[in-house]
């Protein structure tokens, strides 16, 4: 991902705007810097959602003939959706109004994920296929830790830390990046 680099000067500070919050750095390569390590977080998390996504319709297609017909096109219309998300998140995500959406489509894809795999595991769970809920229920764990670490927004790159670890102003609060 890269997200678009706008970078506004407002008196001394640098101002990014990202996952609709305003970050103000103290200069502008630090901004640049912030931004790379925002780039790079959101490019590990569409990697793991897209080896998600990967994992789940594997499970998909191994439960499909066991599946009514009404639950195998409901779930693999949600399946495209959170396919399209990642697409349209890949060619999108430099424009300038979507580095806020890149985020927020993120979390979308994640929720439907867990929600595909839940409806399956109820399925499988009534239909008593003990093996593939196992493999259903791990694949759920996989989602939700990965859903928390996309809702702390907490990137932990070393090169690309803002500031350099020092103290920083987010919507005119302060927040302190350790290093």
């Amino acid at each position: 991902m890269k997200l678009n680099k706008g970078i506004v000067k407002r008196g001394i500070k640098y101002e990014v705007y990202i996952n609709h919050c305003a970050y103000h750095l103290t200069s502008k390569r630090a901004a640049l810097d912030f931004l790379r390590g925002a780039d790079n977080y959101l490019t590990d998390q569409y990697e793991l959602l897209n080896v998600n996504l990967v994992g789940v319709y594997s499970t998909y297609r191994s439960m499909s003939a066991y599946l009514e017909h009404y639950d195998l096109k409901a779930i693999r219309l949600q399946i495209n959706e959170v396919e399209q998300a990642i697409e349209l998140t890949a060619t999108r995500c430099g424009w300038e109004n979507y580095t806020s959406f890149s985020f927020d489509k993120l979390g979308v894809s994640i929720d439907n994920l867990i929600g595909v795999l839940k409806r399956m595991e109820e399925i499988s769970k009534r239909k008593k296929y003990t093996v593939i809920r196992a493999d259903i229920r791990a694949k759920i764990c996989t989602c939700e830790l990965q859903i928390r670490a996309a809702q702390e927004f907490n990137f932990s790159n070393r090169k690309y830390k803002a500031n350099s670890g020092q103290i920083i102003e987010i919507n005119k609060k302060q927040i302190n990046f350790k290093s």
